[in-house]
């Protein structure tokens, strides 16, 4: 933890140490104010974007400099695509022997097991499409977020949109604390400035002047950091596993044991609760459509005959109102030949909503035929009435 601390202080010198080594090793180079060498050209514009951003970071805030946060991305993000060809091309070109291929395996698994870690649930296109935008953000990451949340280590806000001038006012207490803010950030900036400078000049001049055994220390370091989280997330993935497929073979067993007799007393109250239904369907088949009463199989699945009504309505009403008391049967008894239209099974509860709609309409169907029966009720006893009189 504390090695993975430091490495993240450290992460602007030392990304700046090896871009350095990687152009003096593969261009032309000399002191380093000369611009006549390409990689002399290469690396003062790149310490060039990172004063930018520190100067940016520093004195500007983010709405008003967004453009040239995004500027210094896009070289940023070229100089990564381009040290990752050259490094490619001269791994090629290299003879092969034992420490190159041992750094070139190291390298290959960094990204070869996380995939074969997930392969369960891996999809390859987005896992290369990430490898790519990880190879191009990074310097992005490392140059101009860590330095833009280092320089800005005095905002508290955690995010929330500070109150506008007008309905907020600063007072002395709050002003006390936002000058003790800005003072640790100053002071923690420049120890942070100090501590990247001496770790990127510690390496480069390691490496200039040949000092290959402390060099070999420092590549040491940084690999017991990578090879820490490689060999951990591989522990923890095994464990995972082990302990998930043993927690899934207990539950199966408590299961197995103790939830047979809760079955058993779940499905006796479905078929409760199922019988009940049927008794209210039979009692709607036979009361409003005519029907039989439905029977039903083992499993509580409806078996509905298209069979014909048995029936109508009996009353003595005019002609008028039993012709529609025989219409409005007659609808019921198609949308009962639509629910157990060819003889199919249906379920119980699909039946019980089409008979809940069934009954809406029936039920407003029988006001209307009420209300016309009384009508001309009111009719005949009218005229009667005239004809004593």
């Amino acid at each position: 933890m504390a090695l993975n601390t430091l490495s993240g202080l450290l992460l602007v010198g030392l990304y700046y140490a090896t871009y350095s080594i990687f152009l003096r090793s593969v261009f032309p180079d000399s002191v380093c104010f000369d611009i006549t060498k390409t990689a002399n050209i290469l690396e003062n514009v790149y310490l060039a974007l990172v004063f930018l951003v520190l100067i940016l970071s520093t004195c500007v805030k983010l709405d008003w400099c967004d453009w040239y946060f995004k500027i210094a991305a896009i070289f940023m993000g070229i100089f990564s695509i381009l040290m990752t060809v050259v490094v490619i091309i001269s791994v090629m070109q290299v003879q092969i022997n034992a420490k190159v291929y041992i750094a070139t395996l190291g390298l290959l698994c960094t990204y070869i097991l996380p995939m074969l870690l997930n392969i369960r649930n891996l999809k390859f296109l987005n896992f290369w499409k990430g490898t790519f935008y990880l190879f191009l953000l990074m310097p992005t990451y490392i140059n101009i977020i860590s330095i833009y949340a280092v320089a800005n280590t005095h905002d508290v806000t955690w995010g929330s949109r500070a109150p506008p001038n007008s309905q907020h006012k600063e007072t002395s207490r709050e002003r006390k604390q936002r000058v003790e803010y800005e003072n640790f950030r100053s002071n923690w900036l420049v120890f942070w400035i100090f501590l990247n400078i001496l770790a990127g000049w510690s390496v480069i001049f390691i490496s200039r002047e040949d000092q290959t055994e402390y060099l070999f220390y420092v590549v040491a370091a940084i690999g017991a950091i990578v090879g820490s989280k490689l060999f951990f997330s591989i522990l923890y993935k095994v464990m995972y596993l082990c302990v998930h497929k043993r927690l899934k073979r207990k539950i199966h067993n408590q299961k197995k044991e103790h939830g047979y007799q809760f079955d058993l007393e779940e499905k006796k109250e479905d078929r409760s609760n199922d019988s009940a239904s049927q008794k209210f369907h039979n009692l709607w088949r036979t009361s409003h459509a005519g029907f039989p009463p439905a029977s039903y199989d083992s499993e509580g699945q409806l078996r509905v005959d298209s069979s014909e009504p048995l029936g109508f309505f009996e009353g003595k009403v005019d002609s008028d109102a039993s012709e529609n008391v025989r219409e409005s049967s007659e609808d019921g008894g198609m949308r009962e030949e639509r629910m157990g239209r060819g003889g199919l099974d249906m379920p119980l509860e699909k039946v019980e909503r089409r008979k809940e709609r069934c009954d809406f309409r029936d039920e407003s169907e029988r006001r209307c035929e009420r209300g016309i029966s009384g009508e001309l009720e009111n009719r005949q006893f009218g005229h009667s009435s005239e004809e004593d009189l």
